[in-house]
C-alpha cells in the first residue's frame, strides 16, 4: 500500500508539474516579457491561450489523423510564436532574429572546443541571480507588515492544506474513479489518443488537456484524468482567492471564500420535517443531495468547473481592461470568456451580469454573480427534466464560497466600528474555529462501479502488454479503461457465447491475439448498499443494469463466469492466474497458434 502511494503520489507530482510547464511556465516564457505585465495577469492570459491552442490543436489534428506528439508539438510553439509576432511583430522577429544568432554561435563555440564551461556555469548563476530578483523583489522591513504577511501566509497555508487533503486523498488512495463521469471522461481522452472518433455534444475541452498531458507526460490516460481533475479542483479554490482579492482588495474575506471552497462548508444532513409541503421536503431533499455530491465532485470535475473557473478569471481580466485600459487585458478577458463558451456556454450570462457590476461598482461585482448564480442553481430542482440550469447546480459551491466572502466582510463593519483595535484577522480565528466544531465535511457520497483492485490490474496489464496483443474480458467499466491498449470483450456476453462450448476438451477460444485475460469476482461487487425498489423501464431492460448494477445479476454472472473459466483451464494446461485476492481473480489463457492463425 505504501509502494502504490509512493508511486502515485510521484505521478501526480510529475502531472502537476507538466501541466504548469505547459500551460503557464513556457507560453509565459514565450509570450511575454518580463516586466511587461504583473505575474498574476501573465499567468492567466498565458493559461487561457495555452488551453485554446490546444484544444483548438487535438481538435482539428484528430479531425485530419494527424494526431500524434510532432504534430502537437509543432502546433503548439507555432501558435505560441504567432500570438506573440501578432502582439508586437517587430519586437518579435528581433527576438528571434538574435536568438538564432546567439544559438549558431554558441553551437560553433562548442564545435571549436572553444567554450569555457566556467563561464557558462558564471552566466548561470547570474541569471538565476536576477530571475530571483525579478520574482522577490527586496522589501522594506517593516515589523508591522512582517507580522501581517506572516499570519496571512500561515491562514493561507492551512486552508491550502485542507484544499489539498480533500482533494487528493481518494485519487490517491484509490484507482477507480469516484464518479461515473470520469469513465466517459478516460474514453473519450483514449479515443483522441487513439486517432479515432468521439462524441460530444461540446468541445471536450477537459478531456483535451487530459490526451495532451497523457501524450507529453508519457503517463495512462486514466492517471492524467485521474490526477487532473483534483488539480482542477485545487486551481478553482485559488481563482475563488484571487477573484475577490482582485475585486475587494479585503484579503481575510478572500481567505474565508478560499476555506469555505477548500474545505467545503456546504455538506449536510438536513432533518426535512414532515409537516412541510411535499413538494418542498422533495424540493430541499433534491437540493440536498446535489450539495453532497458536489463535494465528490471537487476532486472529479471536468468541463462544469473549468467554466466556473474561467468565469472569475474573465471577470477579473474584464476590471482589469476598465481601470488600466489595456489592449492585454481585453484580450485575456476574451481567451477566458471562450474558454466558458466551450465548457459551460449557460454560465455566459452571468459574465454579462459581471460586465454590469464592475461598472456598478467592482467591490460588489462578483457578489452580484454570486446572487445570480445561487438563484439560478435554485431554480435548477424545479426544472429537472431541463438540462439548461444544470451548470448553475453543478457549480452552485463556488457560488457559495463567494458569499461566504461577502457575508463575512459584512458581519466584520460592525466590530470595526464598535472597536477600533479589531482586526478582520480576529474574525478568521472565529471562522477556523467554527469550522473545526461545526463544519467539517461529512463522508462523502461515493458510488463506486469497481473493485480498485479492478482498475489497478488494468493498470498493470496496459503497462506491461504490448498495445493490440492481447484481450480483456471484463465488466463495462474496463471498456475505457483499456481502449487502445488492448481488445475488450464484454464478459456478459462472453459467457453467453461460450458456456457451452467450454465443455468440449479440444475447443479454444477464437481469438486471434496470443494471450487473454478474464477478470472474474470472487467476493461480487455491490453497487447500491440498499438495492432500488422502484426501477424504470429502461433500466429493467438495460443489460448493463442487469448484469453489473443489480447485485443478484452480477453475483450470476461472476458465478458463471467462475465455473466457464475453470472448466476451459482444466482441459488447457497452459492456463494460468495471473492474480487473485480475496475479491478477485485475474484469468490468463494462452492462445495456441492455430487459434492466431485463424
Amino acid at each position: 500500500m505504501i509502494q502504490f502511494l509512493l508511486l502515485d503520489s510521484i505521478t501526480a507530482l510529475w502531472i502537476t508539474g507538466l501541466s504548469l510547464f505547459l500551460l503557464i511556465g513556457l507560453p509565459s516564457k514565450i509570450l511575454f516579457d518580463p516586466q511587461s505585465l504583473a505575474y498574476s495577469d501573465r499567468w492567466i492570459e498565458s493559461l487561457a491561450k495555452s488551453i485554446l491552442l490546444l484544444v483548438t490543436g487535438v481538435l482539428i489534428l484528430s479531425a485530419l489523423s494527424l494526431f500524434n506528439w510532432f504534430t502537437l508539438v509543432f502546433w503548439y510553439v507555432s501558435g505560441l510564436f504567432i500570438f506573440k509576432l501578432i502582439y508586437d511583430p517587430k519586437k518579435t522577429l528581433a527576438q528571434m532574429q538574435l536568438l538564432l544568432h546567439g544559438s549558431l554561435l554558441c553551437l560553433f563555440d562548442i564545435l571549436d572546443q572553444q567554450i569555457s564551461w566556467s563561464s557558462v556555469q558564471q552566466q548561470i548563476r547570474s541569471h538565476l541571480i536576477v530571475s530571483q530578483k525579478s520574482v522577490f523583489p527586496p522589501k522594506p522591513q517593516n515589523q508591522g507588515l512582517r507580522s501581517e504577511f506572516f499570519s496571512t501566509w500561515v491562514a493561507l497555508t492551512i486552508i491550502l492544506s485542507f484544499t489539498l487533503l480533500l482533494r487528493y486523498e481518494h485519487p490517491l488512495l484509490e484507482v477507480r474513479f469516484s464518479h461515473s463521469d470520469s469513465y466517459q471522461a478516460l474514453l473519450t481522452t483514449r479515443q483522441i489518443l487513439a486517432g479515432g472518433t468521439f462524441s460530444s455534444h461540446t468541445p471536450p475541452v477537459f478531456v483535451a488537456i487530459a490526451a495532451v498531458l497523457a501524450l507529453f507526460g508519457s503517463v495512462d490516460p486514466m492517471q492524467a484524468v485521474r490526477f487532473l481533475s483534483p488539480l482542477l479542483g485545487v486551481a478553482l479554490v485559488v481563482t475563488v482567492g484571487y477573484g475577490m482579492y482582485t475585486l475587494m482588495k479585503n484579503g481575510v474575506a478572500a481567505l474565508v471564500s478560499m476555506l469555505s471552497l477548500g474545505a467545503y462548508w456546504f455538506t449536510c444532513t438536513w432533518d426535512i420535517s414532515n409537516p412541510l409541503p411535499s413538494g418542498l421536503q422533495q424540493y430541499l431533499a433534491t437540493l440536498t443531495t446535489q450539495l453532497n455530491a458536489d463535494l465528490v465532485r471537487q476532486w472529479t470535475g471536468t468541463d462544469p468547473e473549468l467554466g466556473a473557473m474561467f468565469l472569475i478569471l474573465a471577470i477579473t481580466q474584464l476590471h482589469r481592461g476598465l481601470s488600466q485600459p489595456h489592449r492585454s487585458a481585453w484580450i485575456a478577458a476574451g481567451c477566458c470568456s471562450a474558454i466558458v463558451a466551450l465548457t459551460a456556454p449557460q454560465l455566459l450570462l452571468l459574465a454579462v451580469l459581471g460586465i454590469l457590476g464592475l461598472v456598478i461598482n467592482r467591490r460588489w461585482a462578483l457578489g452580484i454573480v454570486a446572487l445570480a448564480w445561487l438563484s439560478l442553481g435554485l431554480l435548477a430542482p424545479l426544472l429537472n427534466s431541463s438540462q439548461l440550469l444544470q451548470p448553475f447546480l453543478m457549480t452552485l459551491p463556488v457560488a457559495l464560497s463567494l458569499l461566504c466572502g461577502y457575508v463575512f466582510n459584512l458581519l466584520n463593519r460592525p466590530f470595526q466600528l464598535l472597536w477600533a483595535d479589531f482586526h478582520p484577522s480576529i474574525g478568521l480565528l472565529l471562522i477556523f474555529a467554527i469550522f473545526v466544531n461545526f463544519l467539517l465535511p461529512l463522508s462523502p457520497p461515493i458510488a463506486y462501479l469497481e473493485h480498485d483492485i479492478a482498475a489497478r490490474e488494468t493498470l498493470v496489464l496496459n503497462a506491461r502488454l504490448s498495445a493490440k496483443q492481447w484481450m480483456l474480458i471484463a465488466p463495462i467499466e474496463q471498456l475505457s479503461e483499456t481502449y487502445g491498449e488492448a481488445w475488450y470483450g464484454d464478459l456478459a456476453e462472453f459467457v453467453d457465447t461460450y458456456t457451452d462450448s467450454v465443455q468440449q476438451t479440444d475447443f479454444n477460444f477464437p481469438f486471434s491475439i496470443p494471450d487473454l485475460f478474464v477478470f472474474v469476482e470472487k467476493k461480487p461487487f455491490k453497487t447500491f448498499p440498499i438495492e432500488p425498489s422502484n426501477i424504470s423501464g429502461e433500466s429493467a431492460f438495460d443489460p448493463v443494469y442487469r448484469n453489473y448494477r443489480t447485485f443478484v445479476g452480477r453475483s450470476s454472472l461472476q458465478s458463471e463466469a467462475m465455473k466457464l473459466c475453470e472448466t476451459y483451464r482444466q482441459t488447457h494446461p497452459d492456463s494460468s492466474i495471473e492474480y487473485e485476492d480475496h475479491v478477485l481473480r485475474v484469468y490468463h489463457f494462452h492462445l495456441p497458434d492455430e487459434a492466431l492463425a485463424a
